[in-house]
């Protein structure tokens, strides 16, 4: 499920709103009913990527326990490690498990093949957001979490799990725990998400039109199109502003989406191409 799409707009985003406000009467149960509509959300694609997220979210939570266990003090170093080694091991095998296996195989003269499932959408996002709260309780910025609701929340929250931006746990805590949903900040929050959308969709999309056009003409060759030297720049131009625009879009609509719920997110998206 994508932000720009009719079914996020018209259907989830209220039905989420409506369910959210419904639960106004405790903190507690108001998070856990964000915790179920992010894993809905996430898994409305494809419901076997909720694997992963929900492994992670599960290990995520065990190291921070391990962490703050006096008795494994002195193997605290040892714990970050291997947490660090866990997301960049799940990075590898989803993104490049593939490409790897074949290329050691002709190293070695043989033929591997790995027929892996797709990675996870986000996958670099939601992991590198459990690293966060494994280095924060390691580094005691926060508390450990004793509510696992709470971590899978912090790491799933759907306005970022699929594009970001990634928060870090010590930024996100206290808000989880205690934050206002109020109308300037409703009204803020729905103004950057129509900002982001009017970018995305009036901006961005006819952009990549002209890109894609003027793309296909080079890629058939000289020989089928002579694409002149000015057309090339258009392209070039029109490419480099569609994925600015689009990047700047997303990270708009999930700041403001975050803030409809009383998140206040961190800008992210200050002079990309410097």
């Amino acid at each position: 499920m994508l932000f720009p799409s009719i079914l996020f707009i018209l259907y989830f985003l209220p039905v989420a709103l409506l369910l959210y406000l419904a639960c106004g009467f405790s903190r507690g149960v108001q998070n856990f009913c964000l915790l179920c509509l992010s894993l809905f959300f996430y898994a409305w694609g494809e419901p076997l990527h909720l694997i992963p997220l929900v492994f992670i979210i599960l290990v995520s939570y065990g190291l921070g326990l391990l962490l703050t266990n006096d008795k494994l003090a002195s193997y605290r170093r040892k714990v970050v490690a291997a947490a660090a080694a866990f997301a960049v091991g799940m990075l590898v095998f989803f993104r490049y498990g593939g490409m790897l296996a074949a290329e050691i195989g002709s190293l070695a003269g043989m033929q591997l093949a790995l027929d892996l499932p797709r990675a996870p959408l986000g996958i670099a996002f939601f992991t590198l957001q459990a690293l966060s709260y494994v280095f924060d309780v390691s580094r005691a910025k926060v508390s450990r979490e004793k509510n696992i609701i709470n971590v899978g929340l912090y790491i799933s929250l759907f306005p970022t799990v699929l594009a970001g931006p990634v928060l870090r746990f010590s930024d996100m805590a206290a808000q989880i725990k205690d934050r206002k949903m109020t109308p300037e900040l409703f009204g803020k929050g729905s103004a950057r998400f129509v900002t982001g959308l009017a970018k995305l969709v009036l901006l961005a999309a006819p952009l990549s039109l002209i890109a894609g056009h003027v793309f296909t003409m080079s890629a058939a060759g000289s020989e089928v199109n002579d694409v002149p030297v000015m057309l090339a720049w258009l392209g070039l131009f029109a490419f480099s502003l569609q994925i600015y625009l689009g990047f700047s879009a997303y990270a708009d609509m999930a700041i403001g989406l975050a803030a409809i719920f009383g998140f206040s997110i961190r800008e992210n998206f200050n002079y990309p191409y410097m």
